[in-house]
């Protein structure tokens, strides 16, 4: 299943640019594709199994002491591969205020992957739901939000169109500010998300049959279609 989302050009790309990047630091990384879904995997199962830290995972205490963790890969491996991540060459960073300039530019062809796949590997139903979520995070980003009625308080907004019935995300669109350059601009930024991920999630026209769903939020939204 994971491997519908993260295709061999994705696992490619996360594989190449994790090693420029510890290439550049003079630093051997050897990062293959097995290896780097082993590290996913290993991720995703860190939000399943809640324990207080990171080498926690690979402890022999009996309370603690999880014997999958260490079976996919060693705790020194893996922290070798999250020191190196890189989705992105750094070196191809157009920084803010220059022209070109793109505040996603280090996860961009990542998240353009996923969100293609997104749309590839289903077909979403009648009712569409759009809404704001949070991925939790105090990194140091210009669009770092804080929203204190959301349960992760601190980190960076993400607009999200999903099945409202399956829950399944059809696509995505992150949150970095007001775009100047976007077809939408000047108009409210609930209209402009809204626009957006519908133009995103559909690539074909908005169908007249789609029942479009969302909170307060973007309440005031006026659409250019009933």
């Amino acid at each position: 299943m994971l491997q519908l989302f993260f295709t061999t050009a994705l696992v490619n790309i996360l594989v190449t640019q994790t090693n420029l990047y510890a290439d550049q630091l003079c630093t051997a990384a050897a990062s293959s594709p097995s290896n780097r879904l082993a590290y996913l995997g290993i991720h995703i199962a860190m939000g399943i199994v809640n324990l207080p830290s990171l080498r926690d995972f690979w402890s022999n205490d009996p309370i603690l002491q999880h014997q999958w963790f260490p079976s996919i890969m060693s705790c020194d491996r893996f922290k070798q591969i999250l020191r190196y991540f890189h989705c992105a060459d750094s070196n191809g960073y157009v920084p803010q205020g220059e022209k070109g300039h793109d505040p996603l530019y280090k996860s961009r062809e990542i998240i353009d992957i996923l969100t293609d796949r997104f749309k590839l590997c289903y077909k979403p139903g009648r009712e569409l739901s759009i809404d704001e979520s949070m991925i939790g995070t105090k990194c140091r980003v210009p669009f770092l939000q804080y929203m204190p009625k959301k349960p992760t308080k601190w980190g960076t907004k993400v607009w999200v169109c999903a099945d409202a019935n399956t829950a399944y995300v059809q696509t995505f669109c992150v949150y970095t500010g007001k775009d100047n350059d976007s077809e939408f601009a000047g108009k409210q930024l609930a209209y402009r998300v809204v626009m957006k991920l519908l133009q995103d999630s559909c690539r074909y026209t908005i169908q007249e049959q789609n029942i479009l769903i969302w909170d307060s939020s973007t309440k005031s939204c006026t659409l250019p279609f009933r």
